[in-house]
């Protein structure tokens, strides 16, 4: 806020060392909020008055004295002196592009996101060449405000001005990925690796894509292929342990993970791997021991914070977890989402409702654009009847965010349970349009077709399920219910082929081993039933807690309710 009053009074001027002379440059920021936000360089405040202009430009170029005594100039002081001309104009031209970036970057955290996107539109438009702030208007309206189209516009328009930059081809496939146009990402990604072989980053995030997908081989080919060529690229290294870690292969996993951590002992994210690792093998006090060191080296490493909370939480250990969640959102409330409703959730199942409340309220101040923060919010108010006040947190969670698929799935459930079923399949239809794409889109289409189907209109929840499938065919859920949909209809064969689906695309979820048993059952094969009933309980015994992710055990669990 003293910045903010200073700046009316003040101008900044920078100083710097160069040789045996001492160059001040003037720059006037018209438009700065915070100095704090201007980098490695050293801002003095001085009065606004416009005869500093006439003092300090003439001397900045001035000729030297011995140039005064020559009787004419040489072309090859004119040159020099041009040069060093151009080379100022150059300088100011680059303090102005980062002072209104940075003014830009304090307007995004401040959430005044469209003032800060106009103001990158201005500079990319004088500075269709800087690669970085293309990215960074991409970044703050596809993050930010959920501007999916505009966000890929941009890059489309960034690329015609920079065709040989890789991380723009990677940011623009980035974003199709997160669209789940898988195919346009491979191509994006195949652009950028042809732009730069090198690019370290891109084999990262393709391999995470293609793991997400169960590509597992062709992931590990291109982290494999990515550690070729950056033998030393610690992300990849560290990338490739979770992968190993995530396809069981614990002893694979630690070497790599053991490795990256003697390689850069100051890296916490190999210690939180580790400890992930190790807390999967039922090695509690080893995994609490990394995660420890983790935050010790990296107190901003939110999913060290995050993973120690519940590793202690699932030991029992409640006060220990509050302290981490405590702790995490006390040094860095902006980036710590996962710790606001982490932290609340164990207050709701510890059944301190009014805690949990207070901590939803205080998260959504600090992360108001995050749509799972408003919908547990109100999902916590619904399990108290405070029903006006659920719909009202949906509501805002779609106000604030309009793309967001589980708020209306929320408050769609919310009017079906009142028995207002126009006004559900409203919300269903509406949240089907404004978040077509995004992330969840599926798990709303799979909601409104079981929403469908409990209102007696099967022929509909067979088209949504078959769209949904259509989009994403790797989720488990989706199979399953499409199977109990066809065993309704008296199709049986239909029904095992997509509990089949089911299992080929999550083996190990004994929800699916126990419906298609139910499912046998309710059509006199015992025997059939009996051999699934015994699997199911054989995978139940080793889901130790629900709503773990076997693969994430210690990750930020959403508790999704895909009905």
């Amino acid at each position: 806020m003293k910045a903010q009053r200073l700046y009316k009074e003040c101008t900044f001027v920078c100083t710097f060392g160069s040789g045996r002379h001492t160059k001040v440059e003037q720059l006037v920021l018209k438009q700065l909020t915070a100095c704090s936000f201007i980098p490695k360089q050293v801002y003095h405040l001085v009065p606004r008055h416009c005869h500093i202009f006439s003092q300090v430009l003439p001397r900045l170029n001035k000729p030297t004295a011995q140039a005064k005594k020559d009787d004419f100039e040489s072309k090859e002081f004119s040159s020099r002196t041009y040069s060093n001309k151009r080379g100022f104009s150059e300088r100011v031209s680059k303090f102005e592009t980062d002072t209104r970036v940075a003014l830009a970057t304090s307007l995004e955290k401040e959430g005044h996101y469209d003032e800060a996107i106009r103001l990158l539109r201005s500079v990319a438009k004088e500075k269709p060449r800087s690669g970085a702030v293309w990215m960074k208007l991409a970044l703050v309206l596809s993050r930010k405000k959920h501007q999916l189209d505009e966000a890929a516009k941009v890059f489309q328009e960034s690329l015609q001005h920079n065709p040989e930059n890789a991380l723009l081809w990677q940011g623009w496939a980035d974003l199709q990925k997160f669209r789940k146009r898988y195919n346009e990402a491979r191509e994006l990604f195949q652009k950028a690796l042809k732009a730069n072989p090198k690019l370290a980053s891109v084999y990262h995030s393709w391999g995470a894509m293609e793991y997400s997908l169960g590509n597992v081989e062709t992931a590990l080919d291109l982290l494999l292929n990515g550690l070729e060529r950056n033998p030393e690229n610690r992300y990849l290294l560290h990338a490739l342990g979770v992968l190993y870690d995530r396809q069981g292969n614990a002893e694979e996993a630690r070497k790599v993970l053991l490795c990256g951590k003697e390689k850069y002992p100051e890296n916490a994210q190999f210690c939180h791997a580790l400890g992930v690792l190790e807390f999967k093998a039922g090695n509690s006090e080893l995994s609490r021991k990394y995660l420890s060191t983790a935050v010790e080296l990296d107190s901003r490493h939110t999913l060290s914070w995050l993973s120690l909370g519940q590793l202690e939480e699932r030991e029992g250990n409640l006060d220990r977890a509050r302290e981490c969640y405590r702790m995490g959102t006390e040094i860095d409330p902006f980036a710590a989402v996962q710790l606001w409703q982490a932290w609340a959730r164990l207050e709701e199942n510890d059944q301190q409702i009014d805690k949990a409340l207070f901590l939803y309220e205080a998260a959504t101040k600090y992360h108001p654009y995050d749509g799972e923060l408003w919908c547990a919010w109100g999902k916590l108010l619904l399990s108290q009847s405070e029903f006006d006040l659920a719909r009202e947190k949906f509501q805002q969670g779609i106000v604030l965010q309009p793309t967001v698929s589980y708020a209306y799935q929320c408050w769609a459930q919310l009017e079906a349970y009142h028995g207002n079923i126009e006004e559900a399949r409203r919300l269903y239809m509406l949240g089907a349009k404004e978040s077509k794409g995004n992330e969840h889109y599926t798990a709303l289409l799979h909601s409104w077709a079981l929403f469908e189907w409990k209102q007696g209109y099967k022929d509909r929840a067979r088209k949504l399920l078959t769209f949904a499938i259509d989009l994403e065919d790797h989720h488990g859920w989706l199979w399953r219910s499409f199977a109990k949909l066809e065993a309704d209809c008296g199709d049986l064969d239909s029904a095992r082929h997509y509990f089949s689906r089911a299992i080929n695309a999550k083996p190990f979820e004994a929800c699916t081993w126990k419906d298609w048993a139910q499912v046998e059952e309710m059509f006199g094969y015992f025997d059939r039933a009996a051999i699934y009933w015994k699997r199911s309980q054989e995978l139940a015994s080793v889901e130790k807690m629900p709503g773990v992710d076997p693969e994430r055990p210690l990750a930020r669990r959403l508790e999704r309710n895909l009905g």
